[in-house]
């Protein structure tokens, strides 16, 4: 028969394993998200995403008379 230490160990155990799965999986969805919203308003033409070539920074600017119509 295995042991109360030994049972309270792999509790503690899947415990550990649930809420770092569940962490992690909230910080992806919410990346996904962001990128998700980021490309529909792009592809919309309300925003647009400019790269700097030198440094590699990407800026969103809003599109000036674009499908939004409070300007």
């Amino acid at each position: 028969m295995i042991g109360l230490d030994l049972m309270i160990i792999l509790g503690l155990f899947t415990i550990a394993c649930a809420y770092f799965s569940q962490r992690t999986g909230y910080k992806q969805g919410v990346n996904e998200g962001m990128e998700s919203t980021l490309q529909l308003l792009e592809n919309g033409g309300y925003i647009k995403i400019v790269e700097d070539k030198a440094t590699g920074i990407q800026e969103i600017q809003k599109v000036p008379n674009g499908n939004n119509t409070s300007t």
